[in-house]
């Protein structure tokens, strides 16, 4: 069979990569026969086959009895899937097809604008969100990792809850329904998990969503991590809700029902319950018009694409050999930046460090084993950021320091002092992983920054550098 197209079970036409992980790849498909687009998730060769198969079987149980317009729904999915490339062999691929959500991520729309939505905007917003949610727990199915990563857009903006990978089914036989495993993303995880307590999967769930909802309404997150050491948190954590509101006022300007649910939603003892939720005083508010609703969202997405085709400019610009002066900020930062290049080219590191264990708490992928050029463009993104950067001559690594979170992540109303503005301190070391072929660099974040800003300041790098 030969073929000038990219084709999975004679069925889908493959088009371009949307992401990457570490056991998947997500690229665009569209069903020959109709048209209909598609969003395919093939999963990666793995030195452990048995991981693969139970990590590809584990996602489509939890996808399989979702039938809500508020989560991404499985369409296809076949353990031996026949993959057809020009010039290649046939290949045996695991993929799970998905409803695609054209608009992306919600995360975009709140950090490109850098601004919260208006209150009605957010109970939009935040209905749908626990319509999908109630949905899965319903049929006693945890997400575990809601954030606003994992909450997507469709084409006329209607939002869907996706990316079950550690959805987890409750088991009512079974430690009471609840769970132990310690998984998510911290920032959005409730404090009994963080304790190794222990968790009902639902009332995590409702933690992360009170997280979500604070995030709405105000576009930068509520703690660091929910502990009671938090200097944020511990407020909450102790029941002297007054007190987290009160060192929140400067920016957070909501109305007091609203308060009063997203303090429920982040309680460490009594956290509300979906029914709670559901019978509170904020949710019977007002909703925006249709027209009013798409007008919000379609401000926003104009932000969202002028990013996107600033970042595909950018690299083009990259690829094509330029100096880059027309990339760099000015002067003063392009000399930086040689100096540190040059510091690096006369290093003359021989060897690179191999991956020899279990994926990092916080990475990126990068194909090929490039780190020379990986880390040149670390350094770029760095000092055009406002950061310091210092080189490590015996391997290919740097620590960042006071890297500042940038524009697109940080809302503003025009007065902040530079002193106000979140700074990030990193180490990033590349490692060859020889089971990929690819490169992975490991981020490790200093303990004098937040780990919110530290993961909001890794995955803007992750677009910058591959032009999302």
């Amino acid at each position: 069979m030969t073929t000038t197209e990219k084709i999975i079970d004679e069925t889908f036409i493959i088009h371009q990569t949307l992401g990457q992980g570490f056991t998947s790849e997500v690229v665009l498909g569209e069903h020959k026969e109709t048209g209909y687009k598609l969003a395919i998730k093939m999963f990666k060769p793995l030195k452990d086959v048995k991981l693969m198969v139970e990590s590809f079987r584990k996602e489509v149980d939890s996808m399989k009895n979702f039938k809500h317009p508020n989560l991404i729904n499985i369409i296809a999915a076949n353990e031996n899937g026949v993959y057809v490339r020009p010039g290649h062999n046939k290949q045996y691929v695991m993929y799970l097809g998905v409803e695609l959500a054209e608009n992306a991520e919600l995360f975009d729309f709140i950090a490109d604008p850098g601004y919260g939505f208006n209150e009605k905007m957010a109970r939009a917003l935040f209905k749908q969100m626990m319509a999908g949610l109630k949905s899965m727990h319903e049929i006693k199915v945890a997400h575990r990792d809601l954030k606003t990563e994992n909450i997507f857009l469709d084409s006329n903006f209607n939002l869907k809850l996706g990316d079950f990978g550690f959805s987890k089914f409750m088991d009512p036989h079974h430690n009471e329904g609840k769970l132990k495993t310690q998984l998510g993303t911290s920032g959005y995880q409730c404090p009994e998990l963080i304790e190794k307590q222990l968790y009902s999967g639902e009332s995590n769930d409702i933690f992360a969503c009170g997280v979500i909802l604070f995030i709405l309404v105000n576009a930068y997150p509520p703690f660091r991590e929910a502990k009671k050491t938090d200097n944020w948190y511990r407020h909450i954590y102790y029941d002297k809700p007054e007190n987290f509101w009160t060192v929140h006022s400067k920016k957070c300007k909501i109305s007091n029902e609203l308060k009063e649910l997203i303090s429920g939603m982040l309680r460490y003892k009594n956290r509300w319950t979906m029914h709670d939720i559901e019978n509170c005083e904020w949710l019977k508010g007002s909703l925006p018009t249709q027209d009013e609703y798409i007008a919000d969202m379609s401000k926003r997405k104009v932000k969202v694409d002028e990013r996107r085709k600033r970042e595909a400019e950018e690299k083009l610009l990259a690829e094509g050999g330029d100096s880059g002066s027309g990339v760099y900020r000015g002067e003063a930062e392009e000399e930086i930046i040689s100096q540190l290049v040059k510091q690096l080219e006369e290093s003359k590191i021989s060897t690179t460090l191999k991956l020899e264990r279990q994926l990092p708490k916080t990475y990126l992928r990068f194909e090929g084993d490039n780190h020379e050029q990986i880390i040149k463009n670390l350094i770029t993104l760095i000092v055009n950021e406002g950061g310091k950067v210092k080189l490590d001559d015996e391997k290919y690594s740097l620590t960042a320091e006071e890297v500042p979170l940038v524009d697109e992540l940080l809302p503003s109303d025009g007065n902040e002092k530079e002193e106000d503005v979140p700074k990030v301190d990193f180490t990033a070391t590349l490692y060859t992983d020889e089971n990929t072929q690819s490169t992975i660099v490991d981020f490790i974040k200093h303990d004098t920054c937040d780990y919110i800003s530290f993961k909001m300041l890794i995955s803007y790098f992750n677009k910058k550098i591959n032009g999302e």
